[in-house]
């Protein structure tokens, strides 16, 4: 068995998704390709999920299907945002990635024009904007606030005016500079004497919700006021609630980081959440079996004893991609895993409860081994409600009903209310077995007695 999976390698602009696409999310990479070459409006498009979603996988495989496999006319160009968050000004991590696209792709005439722009975001950047105007005031405008002031009066009028003057003739340069970035921009995408033929541009920024708060505002504030040409677009990687903690720890809580973000975002894309044409199977489930495959870990294991934990998970929403590959690397740590199948039934769901406790709630699993957990955490943790339980005909009828989740239900809240969950002796007896062949179990030691069996000797860091 493998402790992780094996890192799939992909080449940015030349690896698609065709025989690479378990999820089924190539029709949705088809679909922005089309959208993103007829639209002559400038949008900005978020690729928006949580943490561990798959986003950065589809955008990178979206970065060569483009053309590779969609015939795309637009040019995308693909940015690691949280790569480039050691520098001041995303403008220059974006400038330099177009040039190096047009390099690469060999195209000739809109180098050249690009050229232009970078020339003119090196007036346009923060840092040699201020060392610029430093250098024209004799260094005194990096002194700030009264300190100014001071040297202002001290200096006398001859140097405030040198001061003023520079000012204004530093803010003429730059608006000189953001039309000359534009209008290289503008040639770039429309064509004309002397350069290739025009195609929009797309440009691909992933990662923006891991960067720094100030560089990810930073990069919006770049995209809406540096890029807004027509037939430039942008795609950005990131979870629109990390974002909008971002903009509240900004700029205060009391703001409607919602609203704000709507300043810079045209549309919102979201992964289908099923990977197949009908919606029958969800997306983290299919990804379960395929990871549990390629890490060799045993059909018995995976489909026998996880396999129902994680389908309820996976249907509730509450299973994220990289939640699958940390519970099948922890999967992987348990001594002798396999024997547990020859385990009664409802010893094998709470082994394999605790398993998924402690490799995604460990909070839970701590408190399930002091036996101070509630059968309500249990039940929202699965996303089990009263329909998927209950025993009657309508429950039953309605189609919601679940024998794994009723499973679990059962053997969680035998084992938390000491046995008294069932009334009668008969039901008591009956449920005893499914964890001791004579019945004969220690209910309040019993998950305490689980993670010291299988699950005290190794622990998965990070």
């Amino acid at each position: 068995m493998r402790l992780t999976l094996p890192t799939a390698k992909c080449e940015i602009y030349v690896d698609g998704f065709s025989g690479q696409d378990l999820l089924g999310r190539a029709e949705t990479g088809k679909q922005l390709t089309a959208l993103v070459d007829r639209l002559e409006d400038p949008v900005v498009i978020a690729l928006d999920g949580p943490w561990g979603s798959g986003k950065s996988y589809f955008l990178q495989r979206w970065a060569g299907a483009h053309h590779n496999e969609f015939s795309g006319n637009s040019t995308v160009i693909y940015l690691d945002a949280f790569k480039n968050d050691y520098l001041d000004d995303p403008l220059i991590a974006l400038t330099a990635a177009i040039a190096d696209r047009f390099e690469k792709a060999e195209e000739a005439g809109r180098g050249r024009s690009w050229e232009r722009a970078k020339r003119a975001a090196v007036s346009l950047s923060r840092p040699a904007f201020r060392i610029g105007l430093a250098m024209g005031t004799a260094g005194l405008s990096e002194v700030v606030g009264p300190a100014l002031d001071a040297a202002l009066k001290a200096a006398g009028e001859d140097i405030e005016q040198r001061a003023e003057d520079a000012f204004w003739a530093a803010e003429q340069s730059r608006r000189a500079a953001m039309e000359q970035f534009r209008g290289a921009l503008d040639a770039i995408t429309a064509g004309g004497e002397g350069e290739d033929e025009g195609s929009p541009i797309v440009i691909v920024v992933d990662e923006l919700d891991r960067c720094r708060p100030d560089y990810a505002l930073a990069m919006l504030e770049v995209a809406k006021h540096f890029f807004s040409v027509p037939r430039v677009h942008f795609v950005l990687g990131v979870n629109m609630n990390a974002l909008q903690h971002i903009v509240r720890a900004r700029y205060g809580v009391s703001v409607d980081a919602a609203e704000y973000l709507k300043r810079f975002v045209s549309i919102v894309l979201n992964l289908p959440e099923s990977s197949d044409q009908y919606g029958r199977t969800v997306a983290s489930y299919t990804y379960f079996e395929a990871v549990a495959a390629r890490m060799e870990i045993p059909h018995s294991i995976s489909k026998t004893l996880l396999g129902p934990h994680v389908k309820l998970l996976a249907k509730s929403g509450n299973l994220s991609l990289r939640d699958v590959e940390r519970l099948l690397s922890h999967a992987v740590l348990v001594p002798d895993f396999e024997s547990l199948i020859r385990y009664r039934s409802g010893y094998q769901v709470v082994v394999a409860s605790c398993l998924i406790l402690k490799a995604l709630r460990p909070e839970l699993y701590d408190a399930a081994i002091k036996n101070s957990i509630a059968i309500e955490q249990i039940d929202d943790f699965y996303g089990i409600t009263a329909e998927m339980i209950g025993a009657d005909q309508a429950s039953r009828r309605s189609g919601k009903f679940s024998q794994d989740a009723m499973m679990i239900n059962k053997c969680w809240s035998f084992i938390i209310s000491g046995g008294e969950s069932e009334k009668s002796d008969e039901k008591r007896e009956l449920l005893s077995r499914m964890f001791d062949e004579f019945g004969d179990v220690h209910l309040p030691s019993f998950v305490r007695s689980i993670g010291e069996s299988h699950f005290s000797n190794f622990r998965l860091i990070g």
